[in-house]
């Protein structure tokens, strides 16, 4: 883990290319030791050697007085970039820095947070834990993550389900001479926005298609123009003591027929007559 020094600013006279010893603080700034460094901290690090610089990656040793050259992130050497380290003359300096590398996630993965972990911070992964309760809000969740009707339908793992994709998937039933109720099309069925189908001649309702177990409502029709006649599919198995059709409805009744699915069959368990 990359530890972050605040204004650290060191001469050194280590020469060649090993690790470095760690001289006094140029004026105005701090040795690594004043600014909390300790034995075995990794840091990050440039290194100037007049014209010449390195990047490097480091643990600091010797009661944070000396510091290894572990891994060169990047360097310039006789005007030529790199990853090889300056031969040092004896007279240069280093300075902690958060390189650009240590700020990106490793492996550019979008599941890390830098952390403040055992005294550093470091790219951590995220994890449900680390987020305080009430602080996920629905606005702020992806959008991914909000289940279809059809993600529903087909049981996609890892989905929610949302109010407004419960409502916006209750489609309206079409009036005709044979009326199609498909379970693959939402969670519920009626009319317009009244959820009752009003009937423009006598019809039928058809057998219902992709029926799938444990669903259950209500079908609501009503008449228009005249006294009309609903007959269902022998597909809708009515339960025992279950009202037989054809049903009659006058324009000013409405007649629910309810139903619940057991497998893919569609079990009747009432016929309710409003008016």
């Amino acid at each position: 883990m990359v530890k972050i020094l605040d204004r650290v600013w060191q001469q050194t006279a280590t020469t060649g290319t090993g690790t470095l010893t760690l001289g006094a603080a140029l004026p105005g700034f701090l040795t690594a030791a004043e600014a909390g460094g300790v034995d075995a901290d990794e840091v990050e690090f440039v290194i100037r050697d007049g014209d010449d610089f390195e990047l490097s990656r480091g643990v600091l040793g010797s009661s944070a007085t000396t510091l290894t050259r572990a891994t060169v992130i990047r360097s310039k050497i006789g005007g030529t970039v790199g990853t090889s380290k300056i031969n040092l003359s004896g007279v240069a300096e280093v300075f902690v820095v958060a390189s650009a590398v240590s700020l990106v996630p490793p492996g550019s993965t979008n599941d890390r947070i830098l952390a403040w972990v055992s005294g550093a911070y470091s790219w951590v992964q995220a994890a449900t834990a680390m987020i305080a309760d009430g602080a996920v809000t629905f606005a702020k969740m992806a959008s991914g993550a909000v289940a279809t009707f059809a993600e529903f339908n087909a049981a996609t793992a890892s989905k929610l389900l949302s109010t407004a994709s419960v409502w916006a998937d209750s489609p309206a039933l079409t009036d005709g001479a044979t009326i199609a109720v498909n379970f693959n099309n939402g969670f519920d069925f009626g009319g317009a926005s009244n959820a009752v189908l009003l009937l423009g001649g006598n019809r039928t309702l058809s057998a219902p298609t992709n029926a799938r177990n444990s669903k259950k409502g209500i079908l609501w029709f009503g008449a228009t123009g005249a006294t009309r006649t609903l007959t269902l599919d022998a597909a809708w198995n009515l339960a025992t003591g279950v009202e037989a059709g054809p049903y009659s409805i006058t324009t000013s009744q409405e007649l629910g027929v309810a139903y619940v699915t057991r497998g893919t069959t569609v079990i009747v368990t009432a016929i309710v007559r409003r008016g």
